[in-house]
């Protein structure tokens, strides 16, 4: 298949992201979906306004890969300053490895600090996850 480029299309809305993924993803003919972009960063880079629906979007995503069964990875030039959208994925018990594909990190050491926060969390406060309350750090 050839590329599919959404650039400008998602700024406004981040959502628009997650149902791309999801039409191209009905597709029998797709064995995987690489993104590569600005997710994880739509609050940060536009309007702060952006975060909740980019979140709504990644649990989208998330929810997509396992429905379909293929692959989604979405690397994001956002991916190091811990972005709400990888945040979720540890709270979902994503590991380490599952996360650094999913993002497209490339070292493992910059991953560890999603999932050790959300252990050290999970250890230390009996409070409800981040997908109960929409809440993030």
């Amino acid at each position: 298949m050839n590329p599919v480029d959404v650039a400008g299309g998602t700024d406004a809305d981040p959502g628009l992201f997650a149902t791309c993924a999801e039409v191209i993803l009905q597709d029998a003919g797709v064995d995987l979906l690489l993104t590569v972009g600005m997710f994880g960063g739509y609050a940060e880079r536009f309007d702060t306004s952006l975060g909740k629906a980019e979140q709504a979007a990644a649990r989208r995503l998330a929810d997509i890969a396992a429905k379909t069964g293929r692959p989604l990875i979405v690397h994001s030039v956002y991916a190091g300053l811990g972005t709400a959208p990888l945040i979720l994925h540890a709270e979902r018990g994503a590991t380490t490895h599952q996360i650094a594909a999913w993002s497209g990190h490339e070292s493992l050491k910059e991953v560890e600090r999603y999932t050790k926060r959300v252990n050290r969390r999970r250890l230390l406060t009996p409070s409800p996850s981040v997908l109960e309350t929409g809440e993030f750090f």
